[in-house]
């Protein structure tokens, strides 16, 4: 009695399969068996697909927390607030207490100001830097006060730069 097998793997993009055929010769009549290997769902798309992942960039909030307070200034027995005051985060205009959405980390904060003088106004303007940590999904722009050199913090994010004074 003879047998003979013969298997044979058969690849391809899709996956592998794997064909066994068992012969028995002149005594029995043929008996086959076929045998397949599913690949796994992942291996049977083909290589050049690859799949797109969609990078997402959080936005980061902040928040104008600088109230009419904050901006006073005690001299000569009273206190005195500036005429106007606005504050711009990467360009864009924020008020007192609202917020703004951002989607780079490194932000710079503008301000301006005017102080109404007995003879005439008094302007300025200055601009500062920061960088907001990846964990942090919200950050406070706050006032330190007139006589601070750095009047503008964020007590949430890392200083990249001092105030610099913009001309007018």
């Amino acid at each position: 009695m003879k047998r003979v097998i013969i298997v044979a793997i058969i690849a391809s993009g899709i996956g592998i399969m794997l064909y066994a055929k068992v012969k028995n010769l002149p005594e029995k009549p043929a008996l086959q068996e076929t045998f397949s290997i599913e690949p796994a769902p992942e291996l049977q798309q083909p290589a050049n697909k690859k799949k797109k992942q969609k990078v997402t960039r959080k936005t980061k909030k902040i928040t104008n927390t600088i109230s009419h307070e904050d901006l006073g200034y005690y001299k000569m027995f009273s206190t005195h607030y500036p005429q106007e005051f606005t504050v711009k985060v990467n360009g864009k205009s924020i008020e007192k207490g609202e917020s703004i959405e951002v989607k780079k980390n490194k932000i710079t904060i503008q301000y301006e100001y005017v102080w109404k003088v007995p003879f005439g106004k008094r302007t300025g303007a200055k601009k500062v830097t920061f960088e907001i940590p990846e964990n942090t999904d919200e950050a406070e722009i706050t006032f330190a006060g007139w006589k601070e050199a750095q009047r503008i913090e964020m007590p949430q994010a890392k200083k990249l730069s001092d105030e610099i004074a913009l001309s007018k």
